[in-house]
């Protein structure tokens, strides 16, 4: 495996050897995220889809969609060897990191 960095996409876990206690804990941490303060998520909104972290809403195709499906998203680059790519991810929560 090379050293880039990769977006981590959490959909859902079955049967893969994580505990019922981890997934809950991401849950709480993944709430916690989008239950900040709007200010403290302009800081890592972006349209700009070459931004290694972002939160963005919705697709691009959505001026244009005749059936919105609303959706926040929360993207950064993420690797087995998280220093990599740790500093890139938000500040806050702090347990996020």
């Amino acid at each position: 495996m090379n050293n880039e960095c990769y977006i981590l996409t959490v959909k859902q876990v079955i049967n893969h050897g994580v505990s019922k206690e981890l997934m809950n804990d991401t849950m709480s941490v993944f709430k916690e995220v989008f239950e900040m303060p709007a200010e403290d998520l302009a800081g890592i909104y972006s349209e700009d889809p070459d931004r290694s972290c972002r939160l963005f809403t919705s697709s691009n195709s959505y001026a244009s969609e005749d059936v919105h499906n609303w959706r926040d998203f929360l993207r950064h680059p993420c690797h087995p060897d998280l220093d990599a790519c740790i500093q890139q991810w938000p500040e806050k929560p702090t347990r996020y990191r």
